[in-house]
């Protein structure tokens, strides 16, 4: 058995067998849009060509000392442990590109071919897969998948930055809304960020109190950040979670910034394709609210450089001119839903009132308007 390392974007040709991330493959053509690296696993007399894509790196587990950094192996005893237990609600844990997502994949694979429903929360707000930068993602798997980009959405919330400093209790109150509202699931699998680090910590750990998960898993094995050992150790002692520590991948999934910017804007891409699109003028008086960093408005309004602060209406988002709004990544929903959004936009221009948007959606009474802006991001 070889373990063979291949970048994404990629569509490969397999003659024989390969598994992938705990997905049997057989003389098929089977491929992944993200620029992940995944470990597929074939068998010595099976073939991999590529179609369209990069090379790839072989690993021989057998003549390498180090193999266990590598594959779907280092994870394998781990999935097995908590496939056993009755309760499943499991959170992981773990910096930038240690290999959660590929992780949480295969986790909820394995699950699929036990007869098991898993829902998986993609709760990046940066890198996620599920939703487009800015919100988090929510699907009940039905089907095993090597690429969460052929993965329906189920459940999508806005949160409103790609970074999640400034908007942790709103990432946590919809990962519990995710949790108590999506469909029918027999385990749930939440995928975080890798923010861990000064506050970062903090909230994970005010994460972990409110979502109390069944299983945590962190993957980084256990010389892992003392600080963060010291919080953990700190969680209050009625709260029944099992730690689990993980390998990392490696150097698997070590994405630069460059690959993590064009991932950021191809997912943008797959959320906002132009087949889908249309330019719709609104007038706000038919927008009964718009939230902007936490906060639910009214209206809208050109800040004049005369208006003082105290003439302010805090029900009024006040912007300093139209530029301010021109390419904003919007989401459109109900204000009853809290955040549940129904669909993606932008906002070309704002004049006297009335809103120019692109939208994929035609019916919504609330405006989400995002930190980004589609221009520069």
């Amino acid at each position: 058995m070889k373990t063979v390392l291949i970048k994404g974007p990629v569509l490969l040709e397999i003659k024989g067998e390969c598994n992938i991330l705990g997905v049997k493959c057989k003389n098929e053509r089977i491929g992944w849009e993200s620029s992940r690296v995944i470990p597929v696993e074939k068998n010595n007399n099976s073939t991999l060509s590529i179609i369209r894509g990069r090379n790839w790196n072989h690993h021989n587990p057998e003549t390498n000392e180090h193999h266990k950094n590598f594959g779907i192996s280092i994870w394998k005893d781990l999935v097995r442990n908590v496939l056993k237990q009755e309760k499943k609600r499991i959170i992981i844990i773990g910096p930038s590109n240690s290999g959660k997502s590929t992780l949480s994949l295969y986790m909820a694979n394995v699950f699929i071919s036990h007869g098991l429903r898993p829902l998986l929360i993609d709760a990046d707000v940066g890198q996620g897969d599920l939703a487009p930068p800015t919100c988090l993602g929510a699907a009940v798997m039905n089907f095993p998948e090597v690429d969460l980009w052929k993965v329906k959405t189920n459940c999508t919330n806005f949160i409103g930055g790609i970074q999640p400093v400034g908007y942790e209790s709103k990432i946590i109150s919809n990962i519990r809304r995710q949790l108590d509202t999506s469909l029918k699931h027999d385990l749930s699998i939440i995928n975080t960020d890798g923010y861990i680090k000064g506050n970062g910590l903090i909230h994970k750990i005010d994460l972990l109190k409110k979502i109390q998960p069944d299983y945590i898993i962190y993957l980084g094995g256990p010389n892992m950040d003392r600080n963060l050992l010291e919080l953990f150790s700190h969680l209050p002692t009625n709260l029944k979670m099992n730690f689990m520590y993980g390998e990392r991948q490696g150097v698997v999934n070590n994405r630069s910034l460059t690959e993590r910017y064009a991932k950021r804007i191809k997912t943008f891409c797959k959320f906002l394709t132009k087949d889908k699109v249309v330019n719709m003028k609104l007038d706000l008086s038919r927008i009964n609210y718009i939230y902007y960093r936490n906060r639910f408005f009214s209206e809208i309004k050109c800040l004049k450089g005369y208006e003082s602060s105290y003439a302010m209406n805090e029900k009024i988002l006040y912007v300093p001119d139209n530029e301010f709004l021109k390419n904003r990544f919007v989401g459109f929903g109900n204000k009853i839903d809290n955040g549940l959004i129904c669909g993606f936009g932008s906002i070309d221009d704002f004049v006297k009132g009335v809103l120019a948007v692109k939208a994929n959606v035609k019916e919504f009474d609330t405006i989400f308007l995002s930190d980004t802006k589609l221009d520069i991001i």
